[in-house]
C-alpha cells in the first residue's frame, strides 16, 4: 500500500487464483459481504479423497486462495467398508491446539469433538456426510482427525464456498 494511504480493503473480484490438480486456474465465484460461492465447484475436483485418514492429525490443503486467511466451507463425507465401526471425523484449524475426534460409542475418552460422525450398532457400513466451516491457514491448509482407525475409510473433502472474515 501506498505510504500516503491509511486504509486499504480487498476487491470482491469474480474469479480466485487455486491450485487445484497442480494448475494454477482461474475459478469463477459470486461474492456477498464476504463469502464466495464457487459457481462450479466440481471443476476443481475433490479438495481431499484419501483411504485410511488415521487418527493421527494430518495436514490437508485445499481448493482456495492462498496468502489470507479464509473460512473454508466444505461438504464432507467418510464411508467405511467395515460393518460395525463408527466413525468420528473432526477437522480443525491449524492456528488451534490439535485434539482428538471422537464421541460416545466411537472414543468415550474425549469430549465430543466431531463435526461429522456415526455410532455403529455393529451391523452396518458406516456412511455421513454434512457440511463444515473452518479456518484455513495462509497456505490453504486445514487439519483432519479420525476418532478410530477404520482402514476402509474413505474421507471426501469438497470446497463449496470460502468467507472472507476481514472483508466483513
Amino acid at each position: 500500500m501506498p505510504a500516503t494511504f491509511t486504509l486499504s480493503r480487498r476487491l470482491r473480484g469474480g474469479f480466485f487464483r487455486t491450485a487445484a490438480a497442480s494448475t494454477n486456474i482461474l475459478t469463477a465465484v459470486w461474492s456477498t459481504d464476504g463469502r464466495y460461492k464457487y459457481t462450479h465447484p466440481t471443476t476443481l475436483g475433490l479438495d481431499i479423497n484419501v483411504a485410511n485418514a488415521g487418527t493421527a492429525a494430518v495436514t490437508r490443503t485445499l481448493n482456495a486462495p492462498t496468502g489470507i486467511n479464509l473460512i473454508a466451507v466444505m461438504n464432507v463425507s467418510a464411508r467405511g467398508a467395515s460393518a460395525g465401526a463408527g466413525t468420528a471425523i473432526y477437522l480443525s484449524d491449524l492456528a488451534t491446539t490439535d485434539v482428538a475426534a471422537g464421541f460416545n460409542g466411537v472414543d468415550t475418552s474425549v469430549s465430543p469433538l466431531v463435526q461429522i460422525g456415526h455410532s455403529s450398532d455393529g451391523t452396518d457400513t458406516v456412511a455421513v456426510a454434512g457440511q463444515v466451516h473452518v479456518r484455513t491457514n495462509t497456505s490453504a491448509q486445514i487439519r483432519s482427525r479420525q476418532g478410530a482407525n477404520d482402514a476402509q475409510l474413505q474421507l471426501k473433502i469438497q470446497t463449496i464456498a470460502l468467507i472472507d472474515a476481514e472483508n466483513n
